[in-house]
């Protein structure tokens, strides 16, 4: 009877012990499908992540990982994987990104200024009624002086009690911002509306320090500044450079050093006749 029964006592501990293994295949199987379908969202988030747009369509991505994830969740056998606790702090979420320009800092001192509608600006324009102010529209612009400092552009905003009541579009009108021309520019016609001529001007000396290198001392680029100047004064009073330079560095070591010299400058010799002729030229 002995023998028998542990016959029968090894047989039921092997069958035990295979119902576990195929009980163990079957849970190591459903384990391997959720980390392929985690391994599959890790890729589709990469992808929509830092793929280019052209390879984000829909139409280029399969959705077996959408099936796989609808299958797990009506399979309530299969438990979820609990994220081991590392005791670290959770890391920061970013900030979501905003459309438009960024504010400007929140240390600038800001100086509020009012906006207002004229009086006779502040009649509903539906129903002649006065208007009340219902709100502001605030709107900041940087102002630099000494210090930097931002200018809040406060429009005080006007609608009417009586149309909010019977009219079904109540009209809001908000006090305009105010002019900021560039003072005194436009009121001069003589002054350009560019800087096209002086960028022209400054286009060959430019080229040219390519090929001058560069000077090796202060002295040397501010004589270049001041040469430079004198020969465009001379082109923009049409006088001829060349000529101009022979004559004042001709004139020049013959007068005295506290002597007048304006004489000798290029707006003062404005007619071409003023200057000795070339002798050198025949």
């Amino acid at each position: 009877m002995s023998r028998k029964s542990t016959t029968h006592e090894l047989e039921a501990l092997i069958a035990a012990h295979a119902a576990e293994i195929a009980a163990l295949k079957v849970e190591n199987e459903k384990l391997a499908q959720r980390v392929l379908h985690l391994e599959e969202q890790l890729r589709l988030e990469r992808l929509h992540r830092y793929a280019p747009k052209s390879e984000k369509l829909k139409e280029r991505i399969f959705n077996e990982a959408e099936r796989a994830a609808a299958e797990s969740r009506d399979d309530d056998d299969v438990e979820a994987i609990a994220v081991p606790d590392t005791g670290l702090p959770e890391a920061p979420k970013p900030a979501p990104k905003t459309r438009g320009r960024k504010p400007l800092p929140d240390d600038l001192p800001r100086q509020r200024v009012e906006h207002d509608l004229g009086e006779d600006q502040k009649d509903c324009p539906c129903c002649h009624n006065r208007m009340h102010r219902m709100g502001e529209t605030v709107t900041e612009q940087l102002h630099v002086e000494v210090k930097a400092s931002v200018l809040q552009h406060v429009r005080f905003k006007y609608a009417c009690r009586h149309c909010e009541r019977t009219a079904l579009n109540t009209p809001i009108v908000t006090a305009p911002m105010p002019a900021q021309p560039l003072p005194g520019y436009t009121s001069d016609g003589l002054a350009p509306i560019d800087n096209n001529v002086l960028e022209r001007d400054i286009r060959p000396f430019c080229t040219g320090r390519k090929s001058w290198l560069f000077s090796d001392t202060v002295a040397g680029a501010r004589a270049s500044a001041v040469i430079y100047s004198l020969v465009l004064t001379c082109r923009a009073c049409g006088v001829d450079p060349y000529a101009w330079l022979r004559h004042a560095l001709t004139e020049l070591p013959q007068r005295a050093p506290d002597a007048d010299i304006e004489d000798l400058l290029p707006f003062n010799c404005t007619a071409q006749k003023d200057l000795p002729a070339d002798n050198d030229s025949g």
